[in-house]
């Protein structure tokens, strides 16, 4: 469901150094290359601000349970959502169903389009400092996630390159791409001190958010705008990630780069993304640019309702130990440095998310992806699907 990402430990000789949180806002140290804390201003809500004249919007939606939300969804019956199509695989006695966005790539050979729209989101924070986002949407509508570009498989977008590799359908008229995204105003996001903090590392300027305020507002901002639930909303940011709290351990609990969730809204269910496209040489696993936002659009294809659960699984680094139940593609990928791989489109070099195909989780053995790997780009990441664990 998120994209977690690890700071590197050090950054062209730049430190990352934390002092003890007491409710105060960080700030660039003078030196300009590590977090300090300083004391700032602020209320105690985080606030959002569409674009002017940004009428204020206390964010208090409360987060929902993923899981309720999801059987909800599909316990509704005839409901206005994207296209999915519902199957099940069995494994060890128990049936797994699961939805995968489009048509059946073991009944249906048919092109599904989904049209999607980017919501670019620019993080105020309290000591005035200001995170855009809509230099990194504009980025994003460039990027091989909407426009077809030389995959190692073969030419197209990317959800559609790696669903086409996971089901052995490369050539065939099976298609699940993402139309052509309409870029919208962007909103303006307000962060009191005691939700968030800024710095600079490695002469990037970098803000982190506590990820419960951060999920609620972007739950609120995705209700606020009603979004068509036929489509797929892109909220994308820049440097902005998310810390868990209580934890005053920043290293250990930061950095979340995105998520994707499902939530009612009306007569629909609206899925979407939500990710930083951020600036290289920040993390260990190398995420920069796509890296987060393809690790979402790559979860939300198989598993748009977050409702897909599996045999448990752990990562790979550490096979008996579980992490999981879902199938969330790019998670047991995430560890590895790199976690992504270079493409390039337009003279530009992107990084999209590693994933693991669908044989991994189903158990499938030997697996029905192309030349019956268990992962897209580098097979011998995940040789066989995953152990027993516990």
């Amino acid at each position: 469901m998120r994209s977690r990402f690890f700071l590197a430990p050090l950054l062209i000789g730049a430190a990352l150094a934390f002092a003890s949180c007491s409710g105060n806002g960080i700030v660039p140290s003078p030196s300009g290359n590590s977090f300090t804390m300083q004391s700032t201003s602020a209320s105690s809500n985080m606030t959002v601000m569409p674009a002017p004249p940004y009428e204020f919007i206390e964010a208090t939606l409360p987060a929902t349970n993923l899981r309720s939300t999801a059987r909800h969804t599909l316990a509704a019956g005839a409901i206005s959502t994207i296209p999915f199509f519902t199957d099940s695989f069995s494994f060890g006695g128990t049936t797994f169903p699961f939805s995968i966005v489009g048509t059946s790539p073991f009944t249906t050979a048919a092109t599904t389009v989904v049209p999607a729209e980017i919501q670019p989101l620019t993080f105020v924070f309290a000591n005035k400092t200001v995170i855009d986002g809509v230099g990194p949407a504009n980025a994003l509508a460039a990027s091989p996630i909407f426009n077809s570009a030389a995959f190692p498989t073969e030419t197209g977008q990317f959800i559609d390159v790696m669903q086409r590799a996971d089901f052995n359908l490369i050539g065939s008229a099976y298609h699940v791409q993402l139309g052509t995204p309409t870029v919208l105003a962007p909103i303006v996001i307000g962060v009191p001190g005691q939700l968030g903090k800024v710095g600079v590392f490695g002469n990037r300027t970098v803000g982190i958010v506590n990820f419960n305020a951060l999920f609620s507002t972007i739950q609120n901002i995705v209700a606020v705008r009603n979004f068509d639930p036929t489509t797929l909303p892109v909220l994308v940011t820049g440097n902005v990630f998310g810390f868990n709290p209580p934890s005053k351990d920043i290293k250990r609990t930061c950095c979340v780069g995105g998520f994707h969730f499902a939530q009612l809204q009306g007569n629909g269910v609206v899925t979407f993304a939500y990710a930083a496209y951020n600036s290289p040489g920040l993390f260990v696993n190398q995420a920069q640019d796509i890296t987060g936002i393809s690790h979402e659009i790559a979860e939300w294809a198989n598993d748009p309702l977050i409702n897909n659960i599996v045999p448990p699984w752990g990562f790979p680094q550490n096979p008996p130990v579980c992490v999981s139940n879902v199938l969330e593609v790019a998670d047991p990928l995430e560890l590895f440095v790199p976690s992504n791989y270079p493409v390039t489109l337009d003279g530009t070099t992107y990084h999209p998310q590693d994933i693991a195909f669908f044989s991994w989780f189903a158990h499938q053995s030997p697996s029905i992806a192309v030349n019956g790997q268990y992962s897209y780009l580098t097979p011998e990441k995940l040789t066989s699907p995953p152990a027993a664990c516990q």
